[in-house]
C-alpha cells in the first residue's frame, strides 16, 4: 500500500506507527498505527 500525504496528514498533531504491545506470550497489538489531527478528540 502506497503512503500518500495530503493536507490532513500535514496537520497531524500525533502520529504513531509500528506500535506493538504484548502481555507475556499474548500479542494484544502488532504493527498498529494511529494519527490524530489538530482538533480531533481521542
Amino acid at each position: 500500500m502506497a503512503e500518500r500525504v495530503d493536507s490532513q496528514q500535514a496537520k497531524a498533531r500525533l502520529r504513531m506507527q509500528g506500535v506493538s504491545k504484548r502481555f507475556g506470550a499474548t500479542v494484544a497489538l502488532q504493527d498498529v498505527g494511529i494519527e490524530v489531527a489538530s482538533g480531533e478528540v481521542l
